[in-house]
């Protein structure tokens, strides 16, 4: 069993988008991977137009019904179907799905192919191993926030 994370960053402030650090364990060959993420933010977990729920999800690759080739799909997203890890650069190129970069700008990510196309194989190598696992996790909440909230 491979395990890889997703830690997500504290709101930019504009609760337009959500990003985060993709990071993916050395397997010897392949080696380990570091990618930013963008997915939409967080609206309660509304299919469309909201980023999935933290949590631990099989990873596995199969037909995309969207793109029409093999991509990494989530299993058993609460309330969510076809949850995948695919290219783009902006909030409006995911449907809740998770975005893969190199960078980010200031309104998502850039070098999306290139960032999928050092994931895809690390994820078909982890998989040849055993199962393959994302664990996502969200930000801790700021004090000082909080602390302002109460």
């Amino acid at each position: 069993m491979t395990t890889f994370t997703l830690a997500r960053k504290p709101d930019d402030g504009e609760n337009e988008r959500t990003r985060g650090v993709l990071t993916c364990p050395s397997l010897g060959v392949p080696a380990a991977l570091s990618l930013v993420t963008l997915e939409p933010p967080w609206k309660n977990n509304q299919p469309g137009v909201s980023c999935i729920p933290a949590g631990v999800y099989q990873v596995i690759i199969t037909l995309s019904p969207r793109f029409g080739r093999l991509m990494p799909h989530l299993l058993n997203v609460p309330g969510r179907t076809e949850i995948e890890c695919h290219y783009g650069n902006t909030v409006s190129d995911t449907e809740g799905c998770i975005l893969l970069g190199t960078t980010e700008t200031q309104y998502g990510i850039a070098w999306s192919r290139l960032a999928f196309g050092k994931f895809f194989p690390w994820l078909t190598g982890a998989l040849k191993i055993g199962e393959v696992f994302v664990a996502i996790t969200d930000p801790l909440p700021d004090p000082i926030l909080a602390a302002q909230a109460a």
